[in-house]
């Protein structure tokens, strides 16, 4: 695991739903810097959002129009996307093993949180291609659940 510098890893689930979320991505990062490696926590898009007054629930899409819907799980995967480049830039130019935790959301999961129908076409405006949400995980080097 140490031979590539840079490890990316998608914090989802179980671990983040504890009455102590900060304390169990704390543990993880724990571990790995017990192993080495520079741990840098990538921030949720969605929350950045959130804390912004720009409220994307993803979850009780329902209640929104269809295009308010796709531009808003747009703009939150492309800022998710942006988020994670730029922390790997950053860690790139350390030259030194790096995990990056990418706090939950995660892109699989800001896609699956969309109705079926509307997945693909999220997932092509965002500029992913024609992807699924498990897919999305391909781009993680570890799932830590």
């Amino acid at each position: 695991w140490k031979a590539s510098p840079l490890r990316r890893v998608a914090v989802t689930g179980a671990l983040l739903e504890s009455d102590d979320d900060d304390g169990s991505i704390d543990l993880l990062r724990q571990e790995l810097e017990a192993q080495g490696f520079s741990v840098y926590i990538v921030p949720s898009a969605i929350e950045l959002l959130n804390d912004g007054a720009c409220a994307v629930d993803l979850v009780s899409a329902k209640s929104v129009a269809e295009s308010a819907l796709v531009a808003a799980a747009v703009a939150a995967m492309r800022l998710q996307l942006q988020l994670e480049e730029s922390f790997a830039g950053i860690a790139a130019a350390a030259h030194k093993p790096t995990a990056l935790l990418m706090s939950r959301p995660t892109l699989p999961e800001i896609v699956s949180q969309l109705p079926a129908g509307l997945q693909q076409q999220v997932c092509k405006t965002a500029g992913l291609g024609h992807v699924g949400h498990k897919s999305l995980f391909g781009r993680y080097d570890a799932v830590a659940h």
